[in-house]
């Protein structure tokens, strides 16, 4: 009986060995991978058939922004003759599946997309049907993350990748770096994330992604590209006063300037909180009609007024000044969103939908398509401004210093 227990057990062992023994099958050492931290995709401009698609000419043209590690471990030596930490490629295809491919042939990693940290459209392709193609295709990477962030370029994409930054040792770290600047400037959009984006395409709610332009050796993000919620392609850029005025709306300031005029000099707010409420009166039979409520406090920076702040009604009139600079700015982004593009990018057919849903339901179909409520509803904005603190003037009061 012994001698049969043991041969059952050694039996099982020699079962059980090979299977603790065998390593993953599909494993790349890690010094055969091509690290991609950035995608460019543009138009192509090739004008030959390639015989690697099924015909036709090449639609995309994708720049792969991928890490060298030597140059990392030297840092930044663009100016100390040693290697730089990236390099770009370069390629045209007809399809992302065939692109990437493509790329494989041209380097002797793979192209390894889970250290990803930026995809960059061009407006000449966002404004296709193929903007939604590609972002399926980078949603459905198993080697993606929610957390990728994705702009359009005001321009091609390969330019924005291409440029030569003096701060930062690689194009994508000096974009990705920028754009989280959303303390110092609100004329600029929050991150725009893929995981934000598939959302958006799952609600068919019209939709803002971060714009981004390149100049001489840099780059700005002042501005917003537009989306259509329907199409999922790009309808047009918002300038940075109308993207300052998004933003209150939805609630995004975290700081930045509003600057208005007082007895012909400029006078700044640097804003350190913003809060917005939304109420919402609904007649029966009747349009919504929005209260947009904005608080505003912040501290007053430079002025070059001669004004007396130690005045209380003095700093009455530059709250009021400063209240009324938000209103207007808001009031012209809607009417932007309502009649230029009769497309809700500030939200509100949200804010029906998360504490009005029996109404909503009803109008959501005639929204922003069939009878355009969008385009007619009122939308009332007040903007209360407090300031905090008191900055620094150059003269308070007229005669001052003479």
């Amino acid at each position: 009986m012994g001698t049969h227990n043991h041969r059952t057990l050694s039996l099982a062992l020699v079962l059980i060995m090979p299977l603790t023994m065998t390593g993953c099958w599909d494993r790349i050492e890690i010094d055969q991978r091509g690290f991609v931290v950035g995608v460019g995709i543009d138009r192509s401009t090739a004008k030959t058939v390639t015989r690697e698609t099924s015909g036709g000419t090449d639609k995309y043209a994708g720049t792969y922004q991928i890490v060298v590690p030597s140059g990392l471990r030297q840092g930044n030596t663009q100016s100390g003759g040693g290697s730089k930490a990236y390099f770009n490629l370069t390629a045209s295809e007809n399809s992302m599946h065939s692109l990437t491919g493509k790329m494989s042939t041209k380097t002797s990693r793979a192209p390894y997309f889970e250290h990803l940290k930026l995809i960059i459209i061009s407006a000449e392709v966002a404004r296709t049907k193929e903007f939604a193609d590609i972002m399926d295709f980078f949603l459905r990477d198993n080697e993606m993350r929610r957390n990728v962030k994705i702009m359009i370029s005001d321009g091609r994409a390969e330019d924005v990748l291409n440029v030569k930054p003096l701060s930062e040792n690689m194009p994508v770290n000096y974009i990705e770096s920028t754009s989280k600047n959303k303390r110092k400037s609100n004329f600029m959009l929050p991150v725009t994330r893929i995981g934000d984006l598939h959302e958006y395409m799952l609600t068919q709610e019209s939709y803002t992604v971060q714009k981004v332009s390149s100049y001489r050796d840099g780059i700005t993000l002042t501005g917003a590209a537009l989306i259509d919620g329907e199409t999922n392609r790009l309808l047009g850029f918002l300038t940075g006063e109308e993207t300052q005025g998004l933003n209150f709306l939805k609630q995004e300031v975290k700081g930045g300037i509003v600057e208005t005029e007082m007895y012909g000099s400029t006078v700044d707010l640097e804003v350190e909180r913003a809060k917005r409420q939304i109420k919402v009166d609904w007649p029966p039979g009747g349009k919504p009609v929005f209260s947009v409520y904005i608080q505003v406090e912040g501290s007053l920076g430079k002025s070059f007024a001669k004004l007396d702040l130690t005045n209380s009604p003095t700093l009455t009139d530059i709250e009021a000044k400063l209240g009324a600079k938000v209103t207007d700015t808001c009031t012209k982004l809607l009417a932007v969103l309502q009649k230029k593009y009769g497309r809700d990018a500030a939200g509100l057919g949200s804010h029906l939908r998360e504490n009005h849903y029996r109404q909503w339901t009803a109008i959501q179909n005639n929204w922003e398509k069939g009878d355009k409520l969008f385009r007619e509803v009122e939308v009332r904005v007040q903007t209360d401004v407090k300031i905090r603190r008191i900055g620094s003037i150059n003269a308070n009061e007229e005669g001052r210093g003479s």
